[in-house]
């Protein structure tokens, strides 16, 4: 952050959970389980807290607030919610940063402002995934545009405010290599916006979604480790003011993003150390043999995939 690396406080609240995910839901978000609709106000504050107080160190620290869904999002997080935890991190002088998520239809001006008048740093992640409409709306179901995330990223810099922007790497039904071309068009894209960070989320594989029912059947693996570094090696070469950077969720495991299992733990440590220190060097000097697989992949899958090919691409 601004940086320099501190330490950073991750609090997950039990809410009723995503709306959008309730109607319908992206194709690969599994969180929705995690939820329950008998939550009050009272019992969101007392999680809140809870965690909260786990923090005992003196030095300064980022607050990261994860709902699996919306923070603005009246039916999630009530107003009173969110206007205590304000004030608790506006108390807090050991609090750098306050950081929540959002879809973009929930980004209104008087929440934002709300917030922005109070905390002098505070930032909104958006799930955009993909800077392409097509795979957004036929491969995830994300239910919002490109325009839809410009529109919030334009309300949350307006008002003073700092946007993160997560892409998903290998959406169902996209090839190895149509997630590696997307991801790097998506993030050149982006260099053009004013936004903080791009995070990237390699897909893992989550129950009670179109991805597991596709990993039950052999019909889709998690992406490799090596598309990521790819993408990473692509996006410092293009390096802007936009950190990019990735912590896998799963990486190493089948579920998750993966090589073959021998050079996972390095690959991933990598990958860990440059999204903190944004030292390419790192990510230069990673092989193994595994390599050469994932290389053969990139250049026969094409062949044999009939289902969308680069439709989606163009």
């Amino acid at each position: 952050m601004n940086g320099k690396i501190i330490n950073t406080l991750n609090i997950i609240l039990r809410t009723a959970g995503c709306k959008w995910a309730r109607k319908s839901g992206c194709s690969m978000c599994g969180y929705i389980n995690s939820s329950t609709y008998n939550v009050t106000k009272d019992n969101l504050i007392n999680q809140f807290e809870k965690a909260y107080s786990k923090y005992k160190k003196d030095r300064s620290f980022c607050v990261k607030i994860f709902n699996s869904g919306s923070f603005f999002d009246e039916k999630e997080v009530p107003e009173e919610v969110i206007k205590y935890i304000v004030k608790k991190i506006k108390d807090d002088a050991r609090v750098e940063l306050l950081s929540v998520e959002s879809r973009p239809e929930y980004i209104r001006k008087s929440k934002i402002e709300k917030i922005t008048d109070t905390l002098s740093n505070f930032e909104v992640g958006i799930g955009l995934e993909t800077v392409n409409n097509n795979i957004r709306e036929e491969c995830i179901n994300k239910n919002f545009s490109y325009n839809d995330f410009l529109d919030g990223v334009k309300k949350i810099n307006t008002l003073g405010g700092n946007v993160k922007s997560y892409l998903l790497l290998k959406p169902p039904f996209l090839t190895e290599k149509e997630s590696l071309i997307d991801g790097i068009s998506s993030i050149k894209a982006l260099n053009k916006l004013d936004i903080s960070k791009i995070s990237i989320n390699p897909c893992n594989v989550q129950k009670g979604t179109i991805v597991n029912e596709m990993f039950k059947s052999n019909e889709y693996r998690p992406p490799w480790l090596w598309s990521l570094v790819e993408i990473l090696k692509k996006a410092h070469k293009s390096k802007s003011d936009i950190d990019v950077i990735s912590d896998p969720v799963g990486g190493g495991k089948k579920r998750g993003i993966h090589n073959c299992g021998n050079c996972d733990k390095d690959v991933l440590n990598a990958i860990k150390y440059y999204s903190l220190n944004q030292d390419i060097s790192v990510l230069e000097g990673l092989n193994c043999e595994c390599k050469n697989t994932w290389t053969k992949i990139l250049e026969k899958e094409d062949d044999t995939h009939q289902l969308l090919g680069t439709t989606y691409l163009e």
